[in-house]
């Protein structure tokens, strides 16, 4: 085993040093159109009293200055086919923004369709516009920028080509950037258009750099269920590599000056039951985004206006992964990924965030980022005679995570991630060093080796994952080995002692067709083994899925051997059959429903989950999730939650939860937003909250008030 260890040691340092003592190679622009020849759209000069106005409509005298391009092509559902409607696409630029107009037509000018008007939603069913800056034009990393034809903003910071942002234990969850930024859309006869404003100040690049960038536009048409590329992607819609180019941009003259943003924030916490008390607070947060770094702090930061993890039932062998909600922990995550997740930010500040600190961004061709922060970890226990008792070691930890990656050749890297968690009488550390390699074909080769240090523990975990995308298909192959002493306590791991082979294949056929629109299949499995050589995971599944008309159909038999999580002398053979059916239509109303029935731990059971979105007009959105488990020998697990939202604008909103599990009790949820100016808010929030078995429900009213505040002292 320790001879093992070495080998797969000794390969991850030769990565190390090879690719660290590769030369970064720098590109002309007649280099890069003679090898992969880019699509090229030249932005505009205009002067700040030319700009704009940010109404959504090309009237205005500059647009008619830009030089628009128009050769897009389908991504879905006919990728490299002609689109069934034209888009045109212009760019300007003055000293302080970016300006970029999306001239969508129609041929049904009436078929214009959007539901979405909450901020960052996902405009799955909407008509909508999107573009990709590469700012570095480093080929991996860029920002997103889309907007629906209701005038609704989403956001995002991309990195490594999105290439762990699928699902699993290496998802990329990362999708809460955000920055101030203007957009606007209006429906004329010809269908729809848009304009959004990105201010320089907003992203990060090089001021000396030659006015290169890369770039892609996108498009959503949803009444052809038709999504469109300006740059031919191939099968990765994140292919930053095969994005075009944008030139005539003069980045020395851009204005980067940038505030330092002071939030501060009052709270009122009235708890009207079990006992009257009112609770006042106060905080701050800080940010200063400089040309290339930007830092943030945050004091006593208050996430009340957070909802809670809404109730599952998990018919896995391993915990659930919830995402990251708070503010503090969203932005600018992405550059923490890596194949291991290492850090998983839910695991930090429990109870209570006292303090933070965090900055992230690039310094030539190093991708940087820090993060430190003081935490209560202690977790309440669902045991009312034996409570959960606070001990020092889960009520003061701190945490400093450190993460280093370096960009290699077109599009690769190589990484180092360091984790710290010091409690006042233990600790536990972490460091690794990952892999990021772009090989032919579109595939990509990742890895990374960690070593874990607690007090009397250490141990190592390793991973080597191999994905790429071929015509109409995908397929990935992953060796894993988890110590059976490894332990990251500010990770997610949810297996140790573990070490073997997952892989999955899989092939999709789309088709410009009003019937047979789809066909999907994925192969799939897994074989694991403890370090004593003794298999404790073995997995085969398959699934069909078809798309017809408005329905999404799917079936998925799997077999399952597995070791029993509580007692590793029981094995189990589960054979259960899942099934997916969904209804989507353009808009007003979404059916879906997961079935699942079989043998599971030697038990029939059978699970049934129910899922109904309505939405009747554009601002209201009625919510109904069922989840029922029938397992022999077990009691019945029931979760039902109905959520209500009312969107007034893009910036005021009421949305109402009420949840009722066997298991958990009742959970009543009311939340009134209102950004009265831009990243300043307003929040009124009512929990209502009863245990099983508890007499009285604690209900609390929150109230809270943050106020931006700029500064600029440079």
């Amino acid at each position: 085993m320790k001879n093992c260890e070495n080998i797969i040691l000794a390969f991850v340092c030769f990565i190390a040093v090879f690719v660290f003592s590769f030369p970064v190679t720098s590109y002309d622009d007649d280099d890069d159109q003679k090898e992969e020849n880019p699509k090229i759209i030249k932005a505009i000069k205009i002067s700040s009293e030319e700009a704009p106005d940010i109404d959504g409509k090309l009237d205005d005298e500059a647009w008619k200055k830009a030089q628009p391009v128009s050769d897009f092509l389908q991504y879905e559902p006919v990728k490299g086919g002609k689109p069934g409607d034209p888009t045109m696409v212009y760019v300007l630029f003055d000293t302080e923004k970016i300006y970029i107009g999306f001239e969508c037509h129609k041929k049904n000018p009436d078929k214009v369709i959007g539901m979405e008007m909450k901020r960052d939603g996902r405009f799955f069913q909407d008509d909508f516009v999107e573009v990709f800056l590469d700012t570095y034009h480093d080929r991996r990393n860029c920002y997103a920028f889309s907007v629906n034809c209701l005038g609704t903003q989403a956001d995002r910071r991309i990195a490594n080509e999105g290439s762990m942002r699928s699902g699993g234990p290496f998802g990329d969850r990362s999708r809460a950037w955000d920055c101030a930024w203007d957009a606007g859309a209006s429906r004329d006869d010809k269908g729809w258009t848009a304009e959004l404003a990105i201010p320089f100040s907003e992203l990060r690049f090089d001021k000396k750099g030659d006015g290169t960038w890369g770039i892609n536009f996108w498009r959503g048409n949803e009444e052809l269920e038709e999504e469109d590329t300006w740059a031919d992607v191939g099968e990765e819609e994140l292919a930053v590599s095969k994005f075009g180019v944008i030139v005539g941009l003069t980045p020395e003259e851009f204005s980067t000056r940038r505030a330092l943003e002071f939030k501060p924030y009052g709270t009122i916490k009235p708890q009207l039951s079990p006992e009257r008390d009112i609770e006042p607070d106060a905080g701050i947060d800080l940010r200063y985004p400089s040309t290339t770094i930007t830092a943030d702090f945050t004091f006593n930061p208050d996430f009340a206006q957070v909802e809670a993890d809404p109730a599952r039932i998990n018919l896995d062998d391993v915990e659930r992964r919830f995402p990251e909600k708070r503010p503090f922990f969203q932005e600018g995550m992405e550059l923490f990924q890596s194949p291991i997740e290492l850090f998983y930010t839910r695991r930090v500040g429990i109870k209570d965030l006292m303090y933070g600190a965090k900055a992230v961004g690039k310094l030539g061709s190093y991708n940087m980022a820090l993060l430190g922060c003081k935490a209560d970890d202690t977790v309440e226990s669902d045991d009312e005679e034996e409570p959960e008792e606070e001990t020092e070691d889960e009520t003061d930890n701190k945490y400093l995570v450190f993460r280093g990656q370096r960009d290699v050749g077109r599009n690769s890297s190589i990484g180092i991630l360091g984790v710290n968690k010091q409690k006042a009488n233990d600790y536990n550390r972490i460091g690794s060093v990952d892999f990021n390699l772009s090989l032919p074909k579109d595939t990509r080769l990742m890895g990374q080796y960690a070593n874990s240090w607690s007090h009397d523990l250490d141990d190592n975990a390793f991973i080597l994952e191999l994905k790429g995308s071929v015509p109409s298909g995908h397929y990935d192959l992953s060796y894993v080995d988890v110590g059976p002493d490894f332990e990251a306590e500010t990770g997610f791991v949810p297996r140790i002692d573990r070490r073997g082979f997952r892989g999955g294949m899989g092939y999709e056929y789309d088709r410009n067709s009003d019937v047979l629109k789809s066909i999907r299949t994925w192969f799939g499995g897994e074989k694991l083994e403890n370090h004593k050589s003794v298999t404790t995971n073995e997995r085969a599944v398959l699934e069909l899925g078809a798309r017809f008309l408005d329905f999404y159909a799917s079936v998925e038999p799997q077999w399952y051997y597995h070791v029993d999580p509580d007692n590793e002398d029981k094995f189990y053979t589960d054979k259960t059959v899942f099934f997916f059916t969904g209804w989507f239509p353009p808009k007003w109303a979404t059916i879906m429903n997961r079935v699942s029935f079989g043998k599971q731990d030697d038990r029939d059971m059978f699970f049934i989950a129910p899922e109904i979105r309505i939405i009747p007009t554009q601002k209201l959105r009625i919510e109904f999730d069922l989840e029922r488990l029938d397992k022999e020998g077990e009691p019945l697990m029931l979760n039902r939650r109905l959520t209500t939202s009312y969107q007034f604008s893009h910036k005021m909103f009421v949305r109402t939860t009420f949840e009722m599990s066997r298991d958990a009790g009742r959970y009543i949820f009311g939340l009134f937003g209102w950004e009265f100016r831009p990243e300043s808010n307003l929040y009124f929030v009512y929990t209502d909250e009863k245990e099983k078995d508890v007499k009285e429900s604690e209900r609390i009213i929150f109230i809270k008030l943050s106020y931006l505040l700029k500064w600029k002292p440079f």
